[in-house]
């Protein structure tokens, strides 16, 4: 309670003032003196230890709960951009001579209820210096979240295969999406949309057409190291479509009412060796009606590469 000098002055809880002669007390020992032992050890504590007392005694704060304002929940759905870039090789000597060549990039960005993602494709391969595979491609997807399970979608893509003869095909798709199923391991989305084409041929008249597409995407995160995804889109359009030659500055029909419509599906398995370093198998489908060679509306591989994530 005081000190002076001489004495020091207690406040004991079970038998009230106290008053102690400074030269029997000792820092951190109970009272010498016999009269006080037997009922209770008087200790004084220093400055750290009153302080430590006082910090035990406050009564606890809880914790603050996390901002749930909007701004909050969009900021901590931002993301920078992360993705891949995978390289295939395959050269052969013997009794033919082949190489192939798949290089592929892939960026990938949530920004809120927008994710952005751009894909782009070089496919080459020569065979006894004959080209058997020449096919270049991109393409780049806006997601928008509207609600829980549904999203608006916005994909942009271009593609020019020199076996398909096929020198520009410019796509636009526009269309929505339903969100099946989503855990921390599985995500299934289905969707439709209209796509906006146009296809430029080698000796044929670019033209412009209307097709009705339906898609859907899976993946599966199967381990911390391994993921599977896979995608499938189909594309009709309900006019048939009419093949151009330019003869004498006239437009000339050669292939009447064509029906035109592709599929695609295309899957991948991915490994990831270390933090960086991945390893992909991919199976990939296309089949196009429209192609002008018919040997050509087929396309199909199957790809093995070592990629780079970032």
């Amino acid at each position: 309670m005081s000190q002076t000098d001489e004495i020091i002055v207690f406040d004991a809880p079970m038998v009230g003032r106290i008053e102690v002669s400074t030269a029997d007390v000792k820092l951190g020992s109970s009272i010498p003196v016999p009269e006080l032992a037997a009922i209770a050890p008087v200790v004084v504590e220093s400055d750290a230890q009153e302080a430590a007392t006082a910090e035990q005694a406050a009564p606890a704060v809880p914790p603050q709960a996390p901002d749930a304002s909007p701004k909050a929940k969009v900021a901590a759905k931002i993301t920078p951009w992360s993705g891949s870039v995978e390289l295939g090789f395959r050269q052969e000597q013997g009794r033919k001579d082949s190489i192939n060549i798949d290089l592929r990039a892939t960026a990938e960005r949530t920004y809120g209820v927008n994710t952005f993602k751009a894909n782009t494709r070089i496919l080459r391969g020569e065979q006894d210096n004959v080209v058997n595979k020449s096919r270049y491609d991109g393409s780049f997807r806006w997601r928008r979240e509207l609600g829980e399970r549904t999203f608006a979608q916005s994909l942009s893509s271009y593609y020019r295969d020199d076996l398909k003869n096929i020198t520009d095909n410019w796509e636009q798709n526009i269309g929505a999406g339903y969100r099946l199923f989503k855990s921390d391991d599985h995500a299934v989305n289905i969707g439709g949309g209209l796509t906006a084409q146009y296809r430029n041929e080698e000796s044929l008249d670019g033209n412009f057409y209307t097709l009705i597409e339906l898609f859907q995407d899976y993946s599966y995160q199967i381990s911390k190291r391994i993921k599977f995804v896979q995608d499938a889109v189909a594309q009709y359009s309900p006019d048939g479509r009419s093949r151009f030659v330019t003869v004498a500055n006239q437009p000339t029909p050669t292939t009447e009412d064509l029906p035109n419509y592709k599929v695609r599906f295309n899957t991948a398995l991915q490994g990831q060796i270390t933090e960086r370093i991945q390893i992909n198998l991919r199976y990939e489908y296309e089949f196009d009606n429209a192609v002008s060679t018919s040997d050509a509306k087929t396309d199909q591989r199957i790809t093995s590469s070592i990629g780079y994530g970032f």
